[in-house]
């Protein structure tokens, strides 16, 4: 019976293997929309209006363009859908506010085409591992900085480090420095 097993081992892979039977099967490849964007230029300082513009074809029709955005460094991805122009050639979006923070503004778009078997596609074509990246510069406050205080506590302020200030010196309330106010913050050394 052993045998017997052993001659019929080799007939059934000799069958299973026959390449005389022809493949009908067609593959269907899905193509999400070829994306096109251009950086944008110039300087930009956290709060201020970044727009983008990002072209996308595809012959079934573009069904919408997201763009996944964060600040750098962060763990988590906001998203927003973009506009479509009339043509549907082009989307575009105006990130503002608090969504432009220093030390730079990461970024990457996906899009869905209008196929009966909706495609996707990514720009940068690695997505969320290497994304775009803009550089955002932080916005200081003018000097000289005024600030007036109708308070007699540092603490009740909210300043409850007043002693780290400089060198371990204290801030002070006065009312002799005063700008606008009744009484102002001053350090004496």
């Amino acid at each position: 019976m052993k045998t017997g097993w052993m001659i019929a081992a080799p007939l059934l892979v000799l069958v299973a293997c026959d390449d005389k039977a022809e493949d009908t099967d067609t593959a269907v490849v899905l193509e999400g929309p070829a994306l096109s964007h251009g950086i944008p230029e110039g300087v930009f300082y956290e709060g201020s209006t970044v727009e983008m513009i990002v072209g996308a074809d595809d012959e079934d029709g573009v069904a919408g363009v997201t763009v996944f955005f964060r600040t750098s460094g962060s763990d988590y991805w906001n998203q927003r859908p973009m506009d479509s122009s009339v043509s549907g050639e082009s989307w575009n979006v105006s990130l503002s506010g608090d969504e432009v923070g220093a030390p730079g503004l990461e970024y990457y778009f996906r899009s869905e085409d209008l196929g009966l078997i909706a495609a996707s596609s990514y720009l940068p074509l690695a997505g969320s591992d290497e994304p775009f990246v803009l550089d955002v510069a932080r916005t200081g406050a003018g000097l000289p900085f005024v600030e007036d205080f109708e308070s007699d506590s540092l603490f009740d302020l909210g300043w409850v480090n007043v002693w780290y200030a400089f060198g371990g010196y204290p801030w002070q309330i006065t009312d002799m420095s005063s700008s606008s106010g009744d009484r102002s913050v001053i350090h004496q050394r």
